[in-house]
């Protein structure tokens, strides 16, 4: 995951549209995502690979339904805050599971007793990398909280239903191999966690 607290800037300025024609897709059950664009003056050459390098953004930001009111309601400051943080985690802890699962698979790549074939077929992949954004404005004017990611190009493919540990049936080709790949990821997250985890997105 990336890390951007460890990243020293002078002045760092996330440009977010939050105009409704801009939004990317629909809104989703309880988040929308909008185009985003970060600045950053006084970055030191020597600044590790972070978010802030990403070419292209977008930023989500929470809300709920309110069976009373047509439309999304914004929730308040400390409740925004304390669901994206959640989000952020998710994040967080997503990317360690990965990690965790990939050095499982890396150390039986390396004892010699996976064929060939099989090991060509493993996919290599990643969490999103993302971070917790919270403007300041200089009039104390801006209170959204943003989750902000790189932006992911292509269209959404679900390899795993919600609460599920069998790949999708929708699924072709490489597809396919991706979707068993991630259910053999949740058996190894599991089983290393000692029962404790077991990803289901």
């Amino acid at each position: 995951m990336c890390i951007v607290s460890c990243i020293s800037y002078r002045s760092t300025t996330l440009a977010v549209d939050t105009n409704a024609r801009s939004m990317i897709g629909t809104a989703g059950s309880f988040k929308t995502c909008h185009p985003a664009m970060v600045s950053v003056l006084g970055a030191s050459s020597s600044s590790p690979l972070s978010i802030l390098s990403a070419t292209q953004l977008i930023a989500k930001r929470v809300f709920f339904q309110d069976n009373q009111v047509k439309g999304h309601r914004r929730f308040g400051r400390e409740d925004e805050l304390s669901k994206t943080l959640d989000e952020v985690n998710c994040l967080y802890w997503g990317g360690s599971l990965v990690g965790m699962a990939y050095m499982f698979v890396d150390e039986m790549l390396k004892t010699g007793k996976v064929s060939q074939d099989v090991a060509d077929l493993i996919p290599r992949l990643r969490v999103v990398c993302a971070v917790l954004a919270i403007p300041d404005g200089l009039d104390g004017s801006l209170d959204a909280i943003y989750l902000v990611e790189e932006k992911i190009h292509g269209r959404f493919i679900k390899y795993i239903n919600n609460n599920s540990t069998v790949a999708a049936d929708s699924l072709h080709g490489r597809e396919v191999v991706i979707g068993l790949f991630l259910c053999f990821v949740q058996h190894v997250q599991y089983q290393l966690t000692n029962s404790m985890v077991v990803p289901s997105r």
